[in-house]
């Protein structure tokens, strides 16, 4: 996919678990030198699935500090996500230099979600069959039964408890290279 201006990523997810957004970590590349600001925000998502709204949530990263295929994390300003809703993390520069967003091409694996392209700033989307790479981590704030656990851990994507210290999504490892252009 091309780089023109208005061109924003998207992957759109649900967690069995509420919990408190802390940080998004996407598998990316930096194809040039880009040095304007990647936005990563988490919005709601309509009745069919597709982002939409503003950003209930967003962080930023300069893009200089993104180079070769490797995990970046942003982190964002804390807001509770609640359990079994689906979210979108909406990714977008501003710049036309291409950040690319490695996904499962050409098919993915997660069931929570999937990966959407807009080309005019996230008025109208696509949706594809594939998933981007991408990790979330928070701390979970109830235990289900009305009660805060601030537990924080870590979980797979089915939102079942692996072990303490990170709260995670976790889709694999993709292939190819959708890029993030300009706002």
């Amino acid at each position: 996919d091309g780089t023109g201006t208005g061109y924003w990523l998207a992957q759109t997810f649900t967690s069995d678990t509420g919990f408190d957004i802390k940080n998004i970590c996407m598998l990316m590349l930096n194809e040039g030198s880009c040095s304007d600001i990647l936005i990563v925000g988490i919005r709601t998502v309509d009745a069919n699935g597709v982002p939409t709204g503003t950003d209930v949530t967003n962080g930023t990263f300069p893009e200089s500090l993104i180079g070769s295929k490797a995990w970046y994390n942003i982190s964002l300003s804390e807001i509770t996500l609640d359990a079994s809703v689906t979210y979108a993390i909406v990714a977008r520069t501003s710049s036309s230099c291409p950040i690319d967003w490695y996904d499962q091409y050409p098919n993915g694996n997660y069931s929570g979600g999937s990966y959407f392209a807009s080309y005019d700033y996230g008025s109208s989307w696509t949706n594809y069959t594939r998933d981007f790479d991408f990790m979330i981590w928070g701390e979970e704030v109830s235990s289900g039964n009305g009660t805060s656990s601030n537990q924080t851990g870590f979980w797979n994507l089915t939102g079942t408890y692996l072990y303490p210290s990170r709260l995670s999504y976790f889709v694999g490892i993709g292939t190819a290279m959708p890029r993030v252009g300009s706002l």
